[in-house]
């Protein structure tokens, strides 16, 4: 965590503070796509008495943008998302599984600090609409729990920084950001019966699990 909060300080040093050595110019355009995984484990208790739990995120985006202005894009990505987790205690085993669609109108601005290295700023509009279910398993039982359908509205800012392998490629790395979710969700029970709640959060994430790492590719630069 105090890696990623050095990491903020330094890029807002960066992008505040440095002068811009070039530029990606009005009339570029760029396309690209970025791949997000993480997978984590935690273990506790003892032979006799023991839990587990595993936690698996993968996410993938393409998008593409147009430069309206001197180091500055809009553009829209589109993306998808899974998400696995299991808990196991006292033989009892629940795993729960999303998976989700994504749209995002996006807009970003770039400060090169020499030819090839840069970062870069984005603010995001996303829609996301997605399921989820669980499953749960005990001696003697076994529940599949009803099916719930979500959608979510947020808005991100997040920093990235890219390096440029030739004129035309780059290679970019995200870094969690900050923003607000808006989530609708609908669950259908047993019996017909049905719910409906929403839930709003302000997020702050700068951790590892927001890392996404991409290759982007530019013409008319």
């Amino acid at each position: 965590m105090k890696i990623m909060k050095s990491f903020a300080i330094l890029f807002i040093s960066l992008f505040f503070g440095v002068n811009a050595y070039a530029q990606i110019s009005k009339g570029s355009k760029l396309i690209g796509g970025s791949l997000n995984f993480y997978s984590s484990d935690n273990i506790q208790g003892h032979a006799l008495e023991k839990s587990s739990s595993n936690s698996q995120n993968f996410n993938s985006q393409v998008f593409g943008g147009y430069f309206i202005k001197d180091n500055l894009a809009i553009g829209l990505g589109a993306g998808y998302g899974l998400q696995k987790s299991s808990n196991e205690a006292n033989n009892h085993t629940s795993v729960n599984t999303s998976n989700r669609i994504s749209f995002m109108p996006f807009t970003r601005y770039y400060k090169m600090v020499n030819d090839n290295f840069g970062i870069f700023a984005q603010a995001q509009l996303g829609f996301i609409a997605g399921s989820s279910k669980s499953q749960q398993d005990s001696p003697g039982v076994h529940n599949l729990n009803p099916q719930s359908k979500f959608t979510t509205l947020n808005l991100t800012v997040s920093p990235g920084v890219c390096y440029f392998l030739t004129n035309k490629f780059s290679l970019e790395g995200s870094f969690g950001g900050i923003g607000y979710n808006t989530t609708n969700t609908k669950t259908s029970g047993e019996f017909n019966s049905k719910s409906t709640s929403t839930s709003n959060d302000v997020f702050f994430n700068f951790n590892f699990s927001g890392i996404g790492l991409g290759l982007v590719y530019y013409w008319g630069r």
